[in-house]
């Protein structure tokens, strides 16, 4: 696991604000995505050698129709909790800033995807969820919980979740992470947190591409 963390920090595209001493880190010539998914089949190797069985990640086909049950019930109270901490920030805004349209839309700007190409659709909508499940949830929340219990393991994959991206103020990772670890615990499985992941991706993706053909960020 550490080493894949190494992995993802050397492999990460924009280096911008990092301390110097992780700037000069040497940059292999891969693609972060490419390395992610070699690094993730590995671990599926791994445990499917080591327990015969892929169930340890949370993998199963079980319960499909509760999955796709508390998916739908979980995406919308998703989109409700993060409608409400929308309209809180704002009026957060609204007393704190001088500019609260300008700094709203800031964050906006940081927020959402906005990336066109089919390829970069494809990698945020469907390839980093799946693979950020399998590691995130299914390789880290498990050992965490029995070693230090569930709220414990919640909020710390949630955190590891959230740094992990980069992001100067990762609270949309975090809050994100909590839920993709609810549904795991919920769930027991590896299915429900995934749809999820995609579909709030592919909601963040959508907003922010109408969000620029409406111009309302610029």
């Amino acid at each position: 696991m550490m080493v894949w963390v190494l992995f993802q920090i050397v492999t990460f595209g924009d280096r911008a604000g990092w301390p110097q001493w992780a700037f000069d880190l040497p940059k292999p010539d891969i693609t972060h995505e490419s390395g992610f998914f070699v690094a993730t089949l590995a671990l599926l190797v791994l445990v499917l050698v080591k327990a015969k069985s892929l169930r340890p990640l949370g993998l199963r086909t079980e319960g499909l129709a509760g999955d796709l049950r508390w998916f739908v019930l979980a995406s919308m109270a998703m989109a409700g909790l993060y409608l409400t901490i929308a309209g809180l920030g704002y009026l957060g805004l609204l007393v704190f800033s001088d500019d609260a349209g300008g700094a709203f839309r800031q964050h906006l700007r940081g927020s959402f995807f906005k990336d066109t190409s089919q390829w970069d659709m494809f990698r945020v909508v469907l390839l980093y969820p799946v693979l950020e499940e399998i590691w995130y949830r299914g390789l880290l929340y498990t050992p965490i919980r029995r070693e230090r219990g569930r709220g414990f393991a919640i909020v710390l994959t949630a955190l590891i979740f959230a740094f992990a991206h980069g992001n100067a103020y990762p609270v949309n990772q975090f809050l994100g992470g909590l839920v993709f670890a609810m549904a795991y615990e919920a769930r027991r499985g590896l299915l429900a947190p995934t749809l999820l992941h995609i579909a709030g991706n592919g909601a963040l993706l959508g907003l922010g591409l109408a969000l620029q053909q409406l111009h309302v960020l610029d």
